[in-house]
């Protein structure tokens, strides 16, 4: 009686086995159909680091020429999200910097109305840069809450944010 139960239990973890893998092998067929962004439109490999900052741009969601934007939205497609309050303290074609603060849209009593919450105040830099023409985008935007004093941490570890993703996915 034992030696069926072993064999009924060894059975049924070598059909999960082969069906983890299966799936996983679905999986990986699955992901490399999806979408991927397009590569940056015509980019040289070097930047003009003479360039005028108020020829240094951004991007917003899928819009590109932002010039030192007050407001990123993590949910472009509703502006739930995001970080707004931006104040830039510096801003040229080898990064910028600022701080703003979180925002969330609780959604109460709806959606539509803006009842957005302001909460940690956050440090920002951008950088990556790639010249398009006579213009200067940096793609790379870096965040970190702010420590409770409202100083930056010591040993601040940065979350990083690809701001020409959807710019990039609308090229198609």
């Amino acid at each position: 009686m034992k030696k069926k139960w072993i064999v009924a239990v060894a059975s049924v973890l070598v059909v999960m086995v082969i069906a983890g893998l299966l799936s996983i092998r679905g999986n990986k067929e699955l992901a490399d159909s999806m979408p991927q962004p397009a590569p940056w439109p015509t980019p040289t490999s070097s930047v003009n680091f003479q360039t005028p900052p108020a020829q240094v741009f951004t991007f917003m969601c899928e819009l590109s020429d932002q010039y030192k934007p007050t407001t990123f939205y993590s949910a472009c497609a509703d502006g739930y999200a995001g970080i707004g309050k931006i104040v830039w303290t510096s801003w040229g074609a080898s990064g910028a910097s600022g701080y703003g603060y979180r925002f969330a849209n609780p959604c109460n009593p709806d959606c539509a109305s803006d009842s957005s919450r302001y909460t940690n105040k956050v440090f920002l830099k951008l950088d990556t840069p790639i010249q398009m023409g006579k213009k200067v985008y940096l793609t790379t935007l870096h965040s970190v809450v702010a420590m409770g004093d409202g100083g930056m941490p010591g040993d601040p570890i940065w979350d990083d944010w690809d701001l020409g993703y959807d710019f990039r996915m609308m090229q198609y």
